[in-house]
């Protein structure tokens, strides 16, 4: 083939293998462009928050480190060895793919040296902040945590009647003891709406407000407020027909040998939360 000849289809060849690599650098991150978004796209529709941007350039970078850059080496040393084998008798054209072959060589060793040091670094000097479980993390992987949402939690309500438990007991009690008159079992101040056992900030101990004391098995101490009263107060001498404390006291322990039976001076006092869980022990 003549030398003119020669030259010409070599510059063919050339401008197509440039076409070539032009349209491949810029038709395949378009056609990746939307399976590179993190979010908000038909490939992952998960809504996009602050973290993604970083994940985003996180992905474009590895692309364009991992598949791009390999892609337009494998480019270049094509078109470095076809001026290589097509220059003939041309030092220039032998040269210049060289050349192309040496800068190509350069920019690979640049970049994944680039990304190696740049891991080694961080994971000596933040070591503990890259480690996971699974090993040490590559200082390229972001990742993103959905923040938690936090339910509150709904605090029970006290359930302003007798628990089962201590309907039983009283109604045991009152089967020995008929004259047995109980002056309180949760509070009167509840359904007035002037006390809130469940209110940390309530004020206990208080004719006006909660008249018990807080967490007591009267409101089911700490466990059981959603099942009512543990304990009940009864009169011991306010009234003529009441009964002697002793009296009571010997029917409650024969009905409940675990219950907590007090003399309070005004009224007599039993309970049996801490038997049934509820936290409260002798209130």
């Amino acid at each position: 083939m003549p030398f003119y000849a020669r030259a010409v289809y070599n510059e063919r060849m050339r401008r197509k293998l440039l076409i070539l690599g032009a349209v491949f650098v810029i038709a395949v991150p378009l056609i990746a462009f939307a399976a590179l978004v993190p979010c908000g796209t038909s490939y992952s529709p998960t809504p996009c928050s602050l973290c993604d941007i970083f994940v985003l350039g996180q992905v474009i970078t590895n692309f364009l480190t991992m598949t791009i850059a390999p892609v337009l080496a494998v480019l270049a040393f094509a078109l470095a060895g076809f001026k290589i084998l097509t220059s003939g008798g041309s030092p220039g054209a032998r040269q210049e793919g060289i050349k192309i072959l040496r800068n190509t060589v350069i920019g690979l060793l640049i970049v994944f040296g680039a990304w190696i040091i740049i891991n080694e670094l961080l994971l000596f000097f933040a070591g503990t902040f890259f480690t996971t479980s699974g090993g040490n993390m590559p200082w390229n992987e972001i990742i993103c945590i959905a923040p938690v949402t936090i339910v509150p939690i709904a605090v029970a309500k006290f359930n302003n009647r007798s628990s089962d438990e201590l309907s039983a007991l009283v109604a045991c009690v009152k089967a020995s003891v008929p004259n047995l008159r109980v002056t309180s079992t949760t509070d009167t101040n509840i359904a007035a709406g002037k006390c809130d056992p469940t209110d940390p900030n309530e004020i206990f101990e208080n004719l006006n407000n909660c008249q018990h004391t807080k967490n007591s098995c009267h409101y089911g101490g700490i466990n059981c407020i959603s099942r009512g009263s543990f304990a009940f107060d009864f009169g011991i001498g306010a009234v003529s027909t009441d009964p002697s404390y002793d009296t009571v006291r010997a029917a409650v322990l024969t009905c409940n040998g675990a219950a907590y039976v007090l003399n309070e001076t005004t009224h007599g006092h039993a309970s049996i939360g801490w038997v049934n869980g509820c936290g409260c022990d002798q209130v």
